[in-house]
């Protein structure tokens, strides 16, 4: 209206934040042992046959005079059946071998004829009773899989009733002093501190019919997310939250600037341990011991 000041009004706002991710899965991985166990229990391959074919290497070799021959087999292994055969038949030949490291065996026979040579690599045994229960242990123990965190934390001011006008560097003024309302209020670093200050000052009106609160928030969110997994196939999602939401209105213009407080808070919650609590009945009053325990805490 003409001829009523009512000044401005100057609000900022604050926001800090932090999102995290952990893949577990990796982690446990950079272990040989427990990335084995992962690769054991992991996803199966519908194109991959159940059952492993045996590897196995045949080469015909001429036996020599005068040294033993040396035969590269590529099968990544020291535990070999050898079988020997004549060229020309299946009659057996008994051969002395030796094994010089996982790819190549030596044949210390000599001779001048040609041998057909079948190496099969012998697979390793079952592990025992033992072992299977370490594994097992081992990847029900990895069953936390990934780990989400999420934090957020903003303040908001609202301040009516502000004398000084906005200025063209940083919305700063210098007609009350260098710097109203200052760069702290520019870039959100202030509190509700700021509103004393401010009045300290004489940045704001004191008149006592205006009634415009301050108004002051502050926000802090918590979220928390477990991805897990006991065993293959059962993925299991487990979210937590916690909210906790203030907010304060500041009666600037009256004399002692009394304050009406406001908010809300929210927290997830694991009901299973009072899911199945009696709610009570007539005879007791309907008296619950979840509820009891909650107004005590």
């Amino acid at each position: 209206m003409e001829g009523v000041k009512t000044g401005n009004t100057v609000s900022n706002q604050a926001a800090l934040g932090f999102d995290g991710r952990m893949n577990l899965e990796s982690l446990y991985n950079k272990n040989s042992w427990l990335k084995r166990v992962n690769t054991r229990f992991g996803p199966r391959r519908r194109d991959v046959p159940a059952k492993r074919e045996t590897r196995r290497f045949e080469q015909t070799i001429t036996l020599k005079t005068d040294t033993s021959v040396l035969v590269r087999h590529n099968l990544r292994t020291k535990r070999l059946n050898i079988h020997a055969t004549e060229i020309n038949g299946t009659a057996p030949v008994n051969l002395r071998t030796r094994t010089l490291d996982e790819n190549t065996i030596e044949v210390l026979d000599r001779g001048d004829r040609p041998v057909r040579l079948t190496l099969r690599a012998v697979e390793a045994e079952r592990a025992g009773f033992w072992p299977e229960v370490a594994d097992h242990a081992a990847r029900l123990a990895m069953s936390l899989r990934g780990v989400s965190l999420r934090w957020r934390n903003t303040r908001n001011l609202s301040l009516p009733l502000f004398l000084p006008d906005v200025g063209n560097m940083f919305g700063q003024s210098r007609s009350y002093g260098p710097m109203s309302p200052g760069l702290d209020f520019a870039f959100g670093f202030t509190g509700e501190g700021f509103v004393d200050r401010a009045r300290r000052r004489g940045w704001i009106m004191t008149d006592t019919d205006q009634t415009s609160p301050a108004i002051f928030s502050r926000t802090a969110e918590v979220n928390l997310e477990l991805s897990l997994e006991p065993v293959r196939g059962l993925k299991i999602i487990l979210t937590g939250n916690r909210t906790d939401n203030r907010t304060k209105q500041i009666q600037v213009a009256q004399e002692n600037m009394p304050v009406v407080y406001a908010g809300s808070f929210t927290k997830t919650h694991c009901a299973i341990a009072t899911a199945f609590k009696s709610p009570g009945n007539a005879a007791n009053g309907y008296s619950s011991e979840p509820f009891a325990t909650l107004i005590s805490n």
